[in-house]
């Protein structure tokens, strides 16, 4: 079974949904039975739990009556509950907390699970995961796995000793930096670092205190796994920016909305964003979709960022891309 891990730390109870959408764009792609492990606190409602559940559920194995997502609650709380408050503001910054509950994973998952993707919840899933899962599932040489920053198509050599890579004073090299957003974690490796090492996250906490990086625990995972990375494809990890695609219905690829700017809070200026209200229609929160779709297009507050004839023509594509949708949703 493929293992994909998600982290839900949704205090305005709005969050949720865009897990829901990364479990139906998985589903609507992949045929092989999928297990979501939902790293979650308190502030997951038990309706929204419910309804991740459902967004699982309502995709059918070829055997009847089985669905092919299953859901796995892990409550982070007692694991978070064993490190000072103070931990939390130097490790999350600007950034939500969810995004240390990925650093957890070593210890809070059942120890049969040696391997997991983690992706984040700004992205759509518009390919079939178990060719990322074939890929990661065979590897037995590096602990993490991931895309490069600046989506290179050409991977660094693996093979080159860590004393000859050059580093800035982080510890960083920019020429093997990967973005975490899609992140392959090699489980058994990271558990076998516990009677050296101390835990994933103390180490993370410890990094942050002394050089307080922009990119937080994702400076710190890059820096201190720095020559242990599986460089993957650039399309398991594909940032629309603004661009406009063709056929972007159809085109394979894990989109992520990694910016500040996500779909659900205005125009970015990419028709990729119309993969976000796509696989939001077959959620359970479709009910929401029209009017928060209404809101994103009508948000001045990002207007600034496009002329207003930009602004027109998005508007115009959204509103042809909706029959789309719509359609493809049967």
């Amino acid at each position: 079974m493929i293992q994909v891990a998600l982290s839900v730390y949704d205090p305005k109870g709005t969050y949720a949904r865009h897990a829901g959408v990364v479990i139906a764009s998985v589903l609507r792609n992949t045929e092989a039975p999928v297990c979501f492990h939902i790293l979650h606190d308190d502030t997951l409602t038990d309706e929204n739990r419910s309804r991740l559940e459902e967004s699982a559920a309502e995709h059918q194995s070829k055997t009847p009556g089985e669905p092919r997502g299953t859901v796995d609650f892990i409550d982070v709380s007692d694991a978070m509950g064993k490190f000072p408050e103070s931990d939390f503001d130097k490790i999350c910054g600007r950034f939500s907390r969810g995004t240390l509950y990925r650093l957890m994973l070593p210890e809070i998952i059942h120890d049969s699970v040696d391997k997991v993707i983690y992706l984040d919840c700004d992205i759509v899933v518009a390919l079939d995961i178990a060719d990322l899962w074939k890929i990661v599932s065979s590897d037995t040489e590096r602990t993490l796995g991931g895309v490069q920053e600046d989506r290179s198509p050409n991977p660094p050599a693996s093979a080159v000793p860590i004393s000859e890579i050059k580093t800035d004073a982080m510890g960083l090299s920019r020429e093997r930096y990967i973005n975490a957003g899609v992140l392959y974690m090699n489980l058994e490796r990271l558990r076998s670092e516990r009677t050296a090492k101390t835990a994933l996250f103390q180490r993370a906490v410890a990094y942050i205190d002394r050089f307080a990086p922009p990119l937080l625990d994702q400076d710190f995972l890059n820096a201190e796994y720095l020559g242990d990375i599986l460089y993957l494809d650039p399309r398991y990890n594909t940032d629309p920016k603004d661009e406009i695609f063709e056929s972007v219905f159809e085109m394979e690829r894990i989109w992520h909305f990694g910016g500040h700017l996500k779909p659900w809070n205005a125009l970015t200026g990419t028709n990729a964003d119309m993969l976000y209200w796509k696989y939001l229609s077959l959620t359970p929160w479709r009910d929401e979709l029209w009017d928060s779709l209404f809101a994103a297009m009508s948000n001045e507050k990002y207007y600034h960022r496009h002329s207003k004839g930009c602004v027109k023509r998005l508007k115009s594509q959204v509103w042809d891309n909706m029959k789309d949708i719509l359609k493809l949703r049967r």
